[in-house]
């Protein structure tokens, strides 16, 4: 079993957590069927004693959710596991039991796969988290704090990304990681330089009266005390969140003391806190987030002293960023305001912003200083020249470059292991230099824009770009059998001819102050072409699919045992039928599943035939050499739920269904029905319907392979066809449009042969929407060949993942074995809604 190899996984979870204590605080039971999977959460600056007194490093419960690699923000968590009282500081270790199953699910037993790690620390109400929660559902959980009432908070909410590696070595299997948490609040600090006298426009002198009064006190005006764990962009606070502090309350204000060194030398006692808050600089902004300084004064040779008040910006931006150090340095050098409705805003000031863990902060520097970027990670679709705006209180450098791009039929196996590269900075600069063409590889530089804001301009062009060795020969990047890092590669040129990038790149640059180079920031831009691939790696899983017995009695008094048999099909059911198995005492009574074997049953993945990868096609912009393609929504505006006839398919309504199963359903639930909603693709073999190509589109994997069977029953192969979280009733034949376009790209070798290219057998006749067709291979270009006959074909579906993967009222969930039931996802059609979905992708990736 997978997890007699994974007993002790260890993942460090860094940014606030990287020093290295193991209290166990939860050891979960292990039996022959789990795993344990260590956690161990630190904290980089525990040694820093202000942080730890200030709860800023406390880990005081942590909620732990693993998912494949492939899935979105929005699907379940395959593993979830919540702790609670954790209560350590700096450091932690906790243990999240894994089934096989689970194990499966994420990694697949494969060396090298991934799964996503989110992790999230010090929320309340824990029992309120979905045992299933999606990324999307973490980031939205709402977190609140009494930052305007405490001082000392009992700790602060943090969240981060990470990932886990599986290996197998010599039969075992080991997985590690990381994941940096950062804070959803912002730390604000003030140091004051106090001059020993003032006059005033009388010619008065005044004393400052510390010693007198209780000290300079400050607090903070329009702070967020409520806010979304991670904030979306363009997330605004409602009214109710912000808060201001009152002089009144002691437990709140913060004092300020001298330490009797430095210039500024008056420093907050503890600093204040804030979630994230943007403002504009209009008269009627009314939630600025500002400070108000209270210092007490008297004149010389009087006893009675005044309190006047000083507005301090807490920064020359326009927004408050989550898990920053806003550090405010301010020179006193005049009275203030002697009423808190008006303070006196003093610009003597300056301001340091920085990462609240990656840099120190100098209180005794006289000028400001801030180096910010936000958002660091950017998305563009179909851009060459990217735009980054940021603010610097310096002049910067750009320090590094780096491009990363994936492979996905790089080794000859044909078994869809996806290879990732990395482009170094010095490989950028070689290949600029020798791109032999107008175009370079990547062209980067900062700058000022017309109005004088500080830019990052980065140029990409999207086009394929080969590797070359030292000597200058050219490197191929399919059909390999030696590892990536064997290959030499040392610069890139582009393609001849030209071929349009199909894998989406990142862009990964550092920038930083010149003068004061830890001051730092590293900018991820994603930068999708107008057609690119997405592999989605079927993990496994099995599921029961029948049962054998045994006599365990004796052969007068017979009595047997029942055990299921599991298959493992990547939770691929072709309209199978649901049995229980006999019962004798206390075995049996189980469910299995019988899949259809008149529609072709499910194979698994045997023979050559083995790729457990979906692929996921994203079309938006069609070039010169798909001029025949129309990009559409290839569904019936009918529904036809029987699936027979040739000319009458999509033009009028066939309710009849007396073929498929009867199954639980995510529409009209109340009780298991057949398929109702189904809609199948047009099968008019003009060319606007046979060239049509749907935006974004899932292909099947090997683990929907088939026998060879008709037209009739291809069609009703694809309508009851499921895979791993994509319920039956919405996938479909592909369109001789989309068949031609995916059996191009691999005879391109830019993935693998989904549809066998052979040009002497059988296996090459698959049906689409317009019929059977043969498909050959033909020196890198796919031939298709109508067959006259449309029996005896093969098939591979398709699922609309522009229709479907946004559709969140009816997803199909994990149940309670970590696994997928058969489930009919078919619903009513929204017309409206596709019309505009389809709009919207014809339009995102126009330049």
């Amino acid at each position: 079993m997978i997890l007699k190899f994974l007993k002790y996984i260890s993942v460090i979870a860094v940014l606030p957590f990287i020093c290295g204590c193991t209290d166990n605080v939860d050891d979960p039971n292990s039996g022959d069927n789990a795993g344990i999977l260590t956690i161990t959460l630190r904290n980089s600056n525990a040694s820093r004693s202000t942080e730890s007194d200030n709860s800023e490093v406390l880990i005081k419960n942590a909620v732990i959710a693993l998912y494949p690699d492939a899935y979105g923000e929005d699907q379940p968590a395959v593993a979830l596991q919540t702790f609670d009282a954790i209560d350590k500081s700096g450091s932690a270790t906790v243990q999240m039991k894994l089934t096989d199953d689970m194990v499966q699910t994420l990694f697949g037993g494969a060396s090298g796969a991934r799964c996503k790690l989110y992790a999230v620390a010090n929320i309340d109400n824990l029992a309120d988290v979905a045992a299933n929660a999606s990324i999307s559902s973490l980031k939205s959980i709402s977190v609140g704090s009494s930052f305007d009432i405490i001082k000392v908070q009992p700790s602060f909410a943090m969240s981060g990304l990470g990932g886990v590696t599986y290996t197998l070595s010599g039969g075992n299997g080991t997985a590690s990681g990381s994941v940096d948490l950062i804070r959803t609040a912002a730390k604000i600090s003030l140091n004051v330089k106090l001059p020993e006298s003032v006059v005033d426009a009388d010619g008065a002198e005044w004393v400052p009266a510390i010693s007198s009064t209780g000290g300079m006190r400050a607090f903070l005006v329009n702070g967020v005390k409520r806010t979304d764990l991670v904030p979306s962009d363009g997330y605004t606070p409602q009214d109710d969140d912000y808060f201001i502090m009152s002089l009144a309350d002691a437990d709140a204000v913060r004092g300020l003391s001298s330490i009797g060194v430095g210039e500024y030398s008056y420093r907050m006692d503890v600093p204040l806190y804030t979630y994230p808050n943007h403002w504009t600089e209009t008269p009627e902004e009314k939630h600025r987030t500002s400070m108000t300084l209270v210092v007490p004064w008297q004149k010389r040779g009087e006893q009675r002293w005044n309190t006047f008040y000083y507005q301090v910006p807490v920064t020359d931006l326009v927004e408050i960023v989550s898990n920053h150090s806003y550090s405010v340095n301010l020179n006193v050098g005049m009275l203030g305001s002697l009423s808190p409705e008006t303070p006196e805003e003093l610009d003597d000031l300056s301001y340091q912003i920085v990462d609240w863990n990656s840099a120190p902060i100098d209180v005794n520097i006289t000028d400001t200083r801030y180096l910010v970027v936000s958002p660091k990670e950017i998305s563009v679709n179909n851009e060459e020249n990217m735009i980054v705006p940021f603010y610097t209180s310096h002049p910067v450098e750009i320090s590094n470059v780096e491009l990363q791009y994936s492979r996905f039929n790089y080794y000859s196996d044909g078994n869809g292991t996806v290879v990732d590269f990395t482009v170094t900075n010095e490989m950028i600069i070689k290949s600029n230099e020798n791109s032999g063409s107008d175009k370079k590889l990547c062209t980067y530089s900062v700058e000022k824009d017309a109005l004088g804001n500080n830019i990052l301009k980065v140029m990409h062009p999207l086009t394929v770009w080969e590797p070359y060795n030292s000597s200058g020969g050219e490197i191929s990047l399919t059909g390999q059998t030696v590892a990536p890092s064997n290959l030499g590669i040392d610069y890139y040129k582009p393609s001849d001819p030209a071929e349009n990038a199909f894998s989406p790149y990142k862009i990964i640059v550092t920038i930083r102050h010149i003068d004061k180079k830890e001051f730092t920031q590293t900018i991820t831009i994603t930068q999708y072409p107008s057609i690119y691939i997405e592999p989605k790696n079927n993990p496994g899983g099995s599921y029961n699919t029948g049962y054998s017995s045994r006599n365990v009695g004796s052969f007068w008094n017979p009595r047997y045992e029942y055990t299921p048999t599991t298959s493992p099909y990547g939770f691929v059911y072709v309209n199978p039928t649901y049995n229980t198995a006999p019962t004798s005492g206390s075995s049996g009574g189980f469910g299995y599943w019988d899949n259809s074997s008149d529609l072709g049953d499910v194979l698994g993945l045997a023979g050559n035939n083995s790729n457990p990868n979906m692929y996921v096609i994203n079309v938006s912009i069609l070039g010169d050499n798909e001029n025949k393609y129309v990009i559409g929504d290839p569904r019936s505006l009918n529904i036809n739920n029987n699936l027979t006839g040739t000319g009458s398919i999509n033009t009028s309504e066939d309710l009849n269904n007396t073929w498929s199963v009867d199954a639980d359903a995510l529409y009209e639930n109340s009780a298991k029905r057949k398929l109702r909603y189904y809609y199948p693709t047009i099968e008019n073999e003009s060319d606007n319907y046979a060239y049509m190509i749907a935006p974004k589109i899932r292909v099947a994997s090997s683990y929907g392979k088939t026998y060879t069977i008709n037209r009739t029953n291809c069609r009703r192969r694809a309508a009851s066809y499921q895979e791993q979280g994509c319920p039956a009733g919405r996938w479909r034949l592909p369109t001789l449009g989309e068949f031609m376009f995916i059996t191009q790209l691999s005879a391109e070798g830019k993935i693998p042969a989904l549809f066998n290219l052979s040009t002497s057998n059988s296996s090459s006749y698959y049906m689409t929407a317009q019929g059977a067709y043969k498909v050959e291979n033909k020196n890198g270009k796919a031939v298709v060949t109508k067959q006259t006959s449309n029996s005896n074909t093969l098939i591979r579906a398709v699922y609309d993942e522009w229709y479907w993967e946004q559709q969140s009222a009816y997803q199909l969930q994990r149940n309670a074995s970590g696994g997928y039931d058969f489930t009919w996802g078919d619903v009513p059609r929204d017309a409206t809604r596709s019309a505009m979905l389809i709009n919207s992708y014809k339009s995102k990736m126009t330049k």
